[in-house]
């Protein structure tokens, strides 16, 4: 009788387990988006960011005012560019320092989005996320499928916060 008793516990308590590791698995993150994004680190940066899958990355400067209206693309063919004034340059992405906060926060995200090279975490209010980026760890929050925060080494936060889709105009 102990024995049967004994097997039906560990049978129950194996159901149980197997039920609660269906939530265990991270949410797919989203690959298209549209945010605003907080940059606090040896200088502060505001900027709108868009991501498009499979295309790259726009980041918009908003401040400091010695760089608002700066934009920068990070293209998926490998290519950069810098538009400043009306006037744009175009460089290869390895032509151009790795170290740039908008290349990390924008890198550290797709590494997060594509689920490469890093480690998830399922947390009560969300998920964690960490990797290393070029000798660097990080460590992103995500609620909901969106990315809300990324910090980069010790000195380097990102803050992102999302305009619902209804209210982006076209």
């Amino acid at each position: 009788m102990y024995i049967l008793r004994r097997t039906i516990i560990t049978a129950f308590a194996l159901l149980l387990a197997g039920c609660a590791a269906v939530g265990t698995e991270p949410e797919q993150l989203d690959r298209d988006f549209s945010c605003t994004v907080n940059v606090s680190g040896q200088r502060d940066y505001s900027a709108e960011l868009e991501r498009v899958d499979k295309s790259g990355w726009t980041v918009r400067l908003t401040a400091p005012e010695s760089a608002k209206g700066m934009e920068l693309s990070y293209m998926s063919d490998g290519n950069c560019t810098v538009t400043v004034q009306g006037h744009t340059i175009v460089y290869s992405r390895s032509d151009i320092p790795d170290s740039g906060v908008f290349d990390l926060i924008t890198s550290a995200a797709d590494m997060c989005i594509e689920n490469k090279g890093v480690k998830t975490e399922i947390t009560g209010s969300g998920t964690v996320t960490k990797g290393e980026l070029r000798g660097m760890s990080f460590a992103a929050i995500s609620e909901k499928g969106n990315i809300t925060s990324i910090e980069l080494g010790s000195s380097i936060k990102a803050e992102f916060s999302y305009v619902p889709p209804e209210a982006v105009k076209e």
